[in-house]
């Protein structure tokens, strides 16, 4: 037998090396169970923003104020919307009797506002509101968008005789900024 001297770095070496076999299979094997976790955490993800979409659209329908606030709310911190969502917070901004639904509708719509759908019904909801308020709200977001087409709507509504002074300045300001 050689001395125990002698063969202790080799037995070193083959600890090391145990150990390095050992560190890479436990690896390779708790990293497959955490992808597994990982898909159902993604799944869970995906479902709980459907449940939100679902309680906002739901808010969304109440006959309280309060309650289509929260749904607006609600809405505005939804990742990636559903078009039925979009499609509901344009109708809000449309037609809600609620000077503050419809303004919280455009500032939900500021989080939405790289969406094509939302771009081009700006310009066609800046010509349905009567509220000074909602309008400049509108205008800085149509400018915050960028969005060109909706130059004509505020070209509009500089000549509008029911406009009042400061919506006016605010769309002229709109048109120099965006073109």
């Amino acid at each position: 037998l050689p001395e125990p001297r002698r063969l202790a770095p080799a037995m070193g070496l083959a600890a090391a090396a145990l150990v390095l076999v050992v560190g890479f299979g436990a690896g390779f094997f708790l990293g497959r169970g955490n992808n597994a976790a990982g898909r159902k955490l993604e799944q869970l993800s995906r479902e709980n923003g459907r449940l939100r979409q679902q309680a906002s659209l739901s808010l969304l329908e109440q006959p309280s104020a309060a309650a289509r606030l929260q749904g607006v709310s609600l809405a505005a911190r939804q990742d990636d919307p559903g078009d039925e969502l979009i499609r509901k917070l344009l109708d809000i901004l449309d037609n809600d009797p609620s000077v503050n639904v419809r303004l919280q509708a455009v500032d939900a719509l500021y989080m939405f506002s790289g969406r094509e759908e939302v771009r081009s019904a700006l310009s066609a909801s800046l010509e349905r509101q009567t509220s000074p308020m909602v309008q400049v709200a509108l205008i800085d977001l149509i400018v915050a968008a960028k969005e060109r087409r909706a130059a004509a709507a505020l070209r509009e509504l500089l000549q509008s005789e029911k406009a009042v002074p400061e919506v006016k300045q605010r769309a002229q300001s709109g048109i120099e900024r965006i073109l």
